[in-house]
């Protein structure tokens, strides 16, 4: 590789968004087609036109629900379906962005969360997340654009957990400092006592030291 590709610096989300969009192949629309109407058992339209095009009538609009139906059916089919996809990658997607940052098994919902918000304030985020179908390349090279990123966002969140960490235990060890009992000085005591107390205190006092 040349000097000047490995210097070329990495391209952003939006950048690699408008890539994958200028990329895509154009969307064709399939062909509508129609059911020819059968004949069988129909009225002749000679004898009976009236009956004849309500017999028409009726089994266009059976053939309509008919349709109707079906396309409902494989909606859900197809929207669960696109359902479990999505499931899916994004699984995979929080898995690249954890493992490349760094992120350790358990603490894997930091990643996910920081995708999520990221995604949400990004719309060329969720473009590409939404054409990965045509091109995973696209997304994956945004992925690895956000590991530096979340990698930054968890030492600030280490440091600001080390700092209320400490924060707590100089309050405990401050609780339990304005906890402890403050010894009584013998003088203090001596002060507090009446002329009788005192007496017979100094006179303890000097029994035991003479």
């Amino acid at each position: 590789m040349s000097e000047t590709q490995d210097n070329a610096p990495e391209a952003t989300i939006d950048e690699l968004y408008k890539t994958a969009m200028n990329s895509l192949p154009a969307q064709q629309t399939p062909a509508q087609t129609t059911e020819p109407v059968r004949s069988e058992n129909l009225p002749d339209p000679v004898t009976d036109p009236d009956a004849h095009v309500r017999a028409v009538d009726q089994r266009l609009q059976t053939l309509q629900q008919e349709l109707t139906q079906d396309r409902q059916e494989r909606q859900v089919e197809r929207q669960r379906l696109q359902a479990q996809t999505d499931e899916r990658d994004f699984r995979d997607a929080v898995s690249r962005l954890a493992e490349k940052a760094g992120v350790p098994e358990h603490q894997r919902e930091l990643a996910e969360g920081f995708l999520l918000m990221k995604a949400s304030k990004s719309d060329a985020l969720q473009g590409l997340w939404k054409a990965r179908g045509n091109d995973r390349a696209p997304f994956d090279k945004a992925l690895d654009a956000l590991v530096s990123p979340l990698r930054d966002a968890l030492s600030i969140k280490e440091d600001s957990q080390v700092a209320e960490n400490q924060r707590a235990l100089d309050e405990a060890q401050k609780s339990q400092t304005n906890s402890e009992p403050t010894a009584e000085k013998p003088e203090d005591r001596l002060m507090n006592l009446s002329d009788t107390e005192f007496e017979a205190e100094w006179n303890r006092i000097q029994g035991r030291v003479w």
